[in-house]
């Protein structure tokens, strides 16, 4: 085994990255693509039922995927 502490120190860093890249895309991510959808659609009924619709429910969509794969070290699920 190498418990080389450098090593154990970037593993450290890498983990808190990637928590914090999960934390900007499930905050800023449905903002973004409802607005990249929105900006291909042309009729303005059409545009703002998909602005009020599509935001929560790619935010939940989101959440659910992170929360899948996103856990604690001894998180476990509620029976």
């Amino acid at each position: 085994m190498n418990n080389n502490p450098a090593r154990t120190r970037a593993g450290v860093v890498l983990t808190t990255l990637m928590k914090i890249i999960f934390t900007v895309a499930l905050t800023y991510g449905p903002a973004g693509a409802a607005g990249f959808i929105v900006k291909n659609v042309s009729r303005k009924p059409l545009r703002w039922l998909l602005l009020i619709m599509l935001e929560p429910m790619l935010k939940r969509a989101m959440a659910a995927t992170a929360g899948k794969f996103a856990k604690e070290k001894h998180e476990t699920t509620a029976k």
